[in-house]
């Protein structure tokens, strides 16, 4: 979840990254925007929806916001020690067969620590 300038936030479900601290790639799914009150939930959805878990919150910025790709790079602090990495959602040759349901907003996301 990114907080939005509109007081939403930019929603993506994805498979369980523990670190941003080593390269990966992932294929996620965006989701609608979220109430702000979102940004502090953990826990299970409800409903067989799965569930909830914050694995990284620190700041952004936009780097690059286009139709198939959203770059953004983040800041944040891993056991005492800040860290960096740009985060890339793509759409274009994405394998959706690891996706729960792949008629929704399916992207990839590449994760690229800055050192």
């Amino acid at each position: 979840m990114f907080e939005r300038e509109d007081q939403t936030l930019e929603t993506w479900e994805t498979p369980l990254v523990a670190t941003f601290i080593e390269s990966t790639t992932v294929v996620t799914r965006r989701l609608n925007n979220h109430r702000l009150s979102y940004l502090e939930f953990e826990g299970p959805l409800g409903g067989d929806r799965g569930e909830v878990k914050r694995v990284i919150a620190g700041e952004y910025q936009s780097l690059t916001i286009e139709k198939e790709l959203i770059q953004l790079q983040i800041v944040w602090q891993e056991d005492g020690t800040a860290n960096t990495a740009q985060l890339d959602f793509f759409q274009n040759a994405v394998d959706e067969s690891s996706v729960r349901n792949v008629c929704s907003d399916v992207w990839g996301l590449r994760i690229l620590p800055l050192r």
